[in-house]
This record gives C-alpha cells, structure tokens and sequence, in this order.
C-alpha cells in the first residue's frame, strides 16, 4: 500500500507475486511431497526386478515406479483433486483482497474523477451551460438526500463542454504532409540542382499559409470557447468530493 499514490497496479502487482508464490508452495506441500515420498517409498515398480523400468534414482521417484499398484494412483488422484479445490477457494480469497486492495487505493488517492462527472448522449448539439446546469439541478431535486446535503445543496464548480476536432486534427494532417512534401523537394533539389517536375515552390508556401493561418483561428476559437460543433458530451466538476 507504500506504492498506492502511483495507482493500484503497483501494489496489486506484488499482491499478484505473492499469490503465485503461495500457489507453487501450496502445489509442491501438498501434491509435489506426497507424490515424490509415495513413488519412491511405496513403489516398487522400477526395482532391480523389473523388466519394463530401469532401477535409477530418477525413476524410483517418478510415477512409472508405483504403476503396478493401483490404489497409490488413486490416492494421488484425491490429493491432485484437494489440490485443485484449494486452488479455487485461494484464488476467490485472492480476488476479494484484490477488490479491497482497490477500494483503499481509491479511497486513499484524489484524482479529477473523484470530482467530477461525465454525461454523454446529449442529442442537441445547440445545448447552453444553463441548460446543463438545470437539468443536473431538476435531477439532483428527485433524489433522497439528508439533510445536510438538501442545504447544501449541488455544488457545481464548472461545466466544460467537449468538441469535434475532426476538421481540426485533418487540418493539421495537411500540414505535416506539405511540409514533408517541401522537405523531399529540396533533398531533391540537392541531389539533382532542381525541383522535382510535379512540385511548385510558390504553390506549397502558399498552400502552407493558408493552413497555418486557418489552425491559427481554430486556436483562437478554442481559447474562446466558441468552437463550431460540440460532440454531445460535457463533463462537470463539483466543489467537493461528496458532490
């Protein structure tokens, strides 16, 4: 929980370390240790007597050792079976600890989201911040609230409507493709003393002014607020964290 200001992925990452440590150890105390104590204790399939396993070290402790005793299988089959069960009641422990790993994170670290609310779907594209506002304060007014939240009342801080830049970005994809065109030119113009056939110096710079100055006022519209087309979703801050 050291790590949680940097998000709950830190701490859950070694939550998650920890976890297939306690699984491997869990596999290798209750499966790992009686298989390789009952093969090697209890078989005796690969003895010097065998014809179908060579007597080694190696294969008294493997499962070819107990072949010839069927009970041992079925032994092993109810402790890999226990095994697997204890490893589905861990692994629903493991995510209940995760979850509340996540909560105290949470809790414990302000973000902008713990502020603010989005709302997305609006149809009109004409919509004012005074609409907004009443229509979150007409919402706010049928909900059950206590009494010190009814005088309060809602604490709206700022409401930010968000745009369609669609035209802005494309704007300033035909930018980088003129200036990029320029910059070929005249690494061709190094090499061969002239510009390439298909390009025209005065025709790109002026091309290129036009563009910068319309990306110029899209930049000033936004600085404004009065961006041309809104895209239906605005996100609205609140004075509090309980608001």
């Amino acid at each position: 929980m050291d790590l949680a200001f940097l998000g709950p992925g830190f701490p859950l990452y070694f939550q998650f370390i920890v976890y297939i440590a306690f699984i491997l150890g869990l596999m290798i105390s209750v499966e790992g240790i009686y298989n390789i104590i009952s093969n090697y204790a209890q078989g005796n399939g690969c003895d010097d007597t065998s014809e179908t396993c060579t007597s080694s070290n190696i294969n008294r402790i493997s499962l070819a050792n107990k072949f010839n005793d069927p009970s041992l299988y079925q032994i092993q089959c109810w402790v890999n079976f226990g095994c697997a069960v204890a490893i589905l009641i861990s692994l629903h422990i493991f995510r209940r600890i995760q979850r509340t790993t996540i909560t105290k994170c949470d809790e414990g670290l302000l973000s902008p989201s713990d502020f603010s609310i989005m709302i997305s779907q609006i149809h009109s594209k004409d919509y004012t911040e005074e609409e907004i506002r009443k229509l979150l304060t007409d919402f706010w007014d049928t909900l059950p609230k206590t009494d010190d939240e009814r005088n309060r009342g809602l604490p709206i801080k700022k409401i930010v409507f968000t745009y369609n830049i669609g035209e802005f970005v494309e704007t300033i994809r035909k930018k980088n493709a003129l200036l990029l065109q320029k910059r070929k030119a005249l690494a061709y113009q190094k090499k061969n003393n002239a510009f390439p056939p298909d390009f025209n110096e005065e025709d790109n710079d002026r091309e290129y002014k036009k563009i910068s100055e319309l990306i110029e006022k899209y930049e000033k519209e936004a600085e404004k607020g009065i961006w041309k087309e809104k895209c239906g979703v605005v996100v609205v801050s609140f004075n509090t964290k309980a608001g």
